[in-house]
């Protein structure tokens, strides 16, 4: 069973025995076990203890660039992995995402919205588009949002109302702008044709009054004579 909070900064997933295992990200004991012990990290070494006089003390922690097995071997310590980076939560959602969650779908627009220093509105419409169309409604207020100020998408109001609409339910009686402009061109296209046609018939007649002006001059000649 899967409890589901759709928000960039909380994530919440109860597994049943086996379900998704291969999408589920790495833990930390994984993530330690990756670690190359030649890598170069910022190794927080353990505190030297002073003594001056009566009073013994340590020392403030020093950072220190070491491999990561020396660091070890010193008793210091280094970040294996940093959860709250806005490319880990990219790593986090994406699995999940790519197989279809919508909740992790929309997370992971939000993380590209809110969690870069310039937002990826581009990555962030994407996602939310994958979930809007499974219905998420939170998913379609965010791409409305996007639609209604051009952030990543070409600006287009009537399709950011009828997500708004959508979301809340409203979708009824929903025109989308792909449709408006659809029925538009179709409508132009056929006052082109029929402009072209009254002019063609407009043409046709005069030529035809000629004629018949010329007719009856031919007529009348032909009494006169």
């Amino acid at each position: 069973m899967r409890v589901r909070i759709s928000t960039a900064t909380a994530w919440v997933v109860c597994l049943s025995a086996g379900s998704w295992a291969q999408n589920a990200p790495p833990t930390d004991a994984q993530r330690a076990a990756q670690v190359d012990d030649n890598q170069i990290v910022s190794c927080l070494l353990p505190a030297r203890v002073r003594k001056l006089g009566g009073i013994v003390y340590p020392e403030r922690r020093r950072l220190a660039k070491e491999t990561a097995k020396a660091c070890t071997l010193r008793g210091g310590e280094f970040t294996v992995f940093d959860r709250a980076t806005p490319d880990s939560s990219v790593a986090f959602f994406k699995p999940l995402a790519e197989a279809g969650d919508p909740d992790a779908q929309t997370s992971l627009g939000e993380v590209y919205e809110y969690l870069f220093t310039q937002p990826r509105y581009e990555d962030a419409a994407h996602w939310y588009r994958q979930a809007a169309d499974q219905n998420s409604p939170v998913a379609q207020r965010r791409l409305a949002y996007l639609y209604e100020n051009g952030f990543g998408v070409e600006k287009d109001p009537l399709l950011a109302t009828n997500l708004y609409r959508l979301s809340t339910g409203g979708g009824d009686a929903l025109v989308l702008a792909s449709e408006v402009e659809r029925v538009r061109t179709a409508a132009e296209e056929r006052i082109d044709e029929l402009t072209q046609a009254l002019q063609r018939s407009s043409v046709e007649a005069v030529d035809a009054r000629r004629a018949l002006d010329v007719a009856r001059g031919e007529v009348e000649a032909q009494r006169s004579g």
